[in-house]
């Protein structure tokens, strides 16, 4: 009886570790997604939704001459404007206090915050056409951000860009990025529609869904295990005993 009580208790064990190992997936952080750009402020009222995607990747090797590693991981970001289901393409731009190209905030510390690689269809550098500002700003309706990039006139609006954030201790997930301002806002694009609507700016969508880690659904799979091997051990000891 003392030996079908324990294998109750190591059942249960399980049962309860795998029930935490699914919780934890739930909110569990990943290592890439894409974020959609789809509220206007009333400058692009006349222009539909979505304008942008947002796109974070982590990255645990060299990005050109960033150095980038497991210890301390960098985050490649995408910034991709739409077509404008009106007509035409829509293009980001902006710089100046209260006017620049795009927004966006970090989890945790600046010590030794980098971007690098800037790159658009203009070319690379200096030649993208993009500049980093760590002093952020605000963005017309949409409040204060910690970090910006800082790009030209609407007249040489661009169709994306990319670049690279690093910092000392790196990034543990490309959620380090997406981090909500006062106003729950987590990203901010300065969008010119081509089609000559007004320009304004556009914030983020619903968020995107959370893929579990990897180390979740291992902790998972060996809790299961266990249960597994502990009921055949049970199962071998009985039959040993019935001959």
């Amino acid at each position: 009886m003392t030996q079908i009580f324990n294998l109750r208790k190591i059942g249960i064990s399980f049962v309860m570790l795998a029930v935490v190992a699914l919780g934890s997936t739930a909110v569990a952080r990943a290592d890439s997604f894409t974020y959609n750009i789809s509220i206007p402020n009333a400058g692009l009222a006349g222009s539909p939704a979505p304008y942008a995607t947002v796109s974070l990747t982590l990255v645990t090797v060299n990005q050109g001459s960033t150095p980038c590693s497991p210890a301390a991981p960098c985050i490649n970001v995408n910034v991709q404007m739409l077509t404008n289901a009106s007509g035409g393409t829509y293009q980001l731009f902006g710089n100046g206090a209260g006017n620049g190209a795009f927004g966006f905030n970090i989890v945790g510390s600046t010590a030794g915050l980098t971007v690098t690689n800037l790159a658009s269809e203009d070319g690379t550098g200096v030649a993208s056409g993009f500049t980093f500002d760590s002093t952020g700003g605000n963005f017309d309706g949409w409040g204060d951000f910690e970090l910006a990039l800082q790009a030209g006139p609407a007249s040489d609006a661009h169709d994306f860009v990319t670049f690279t954030v690093s910092r000392t201790a790196g990034f543990t997930s490309a959620n380090d990025l997406f981090e909500a301002n006062a106003n729950g806002h987590y990203f901010a694009v300065h969008v010119a529609p081509t089609n000559g609507n007004p320009t304004g700016f556009a914030t983020d969508g619903p968020a995107p869904p959370q893929v579990p880690e990897p180390a979740s659904m291992i902790l998972l799979g060996t809790g299961l295990a266990g249960l597994a091997g502990a009921v055949r051990k049970r199962r071998n000891s009985k039959k040993k005993q019935g001959e």
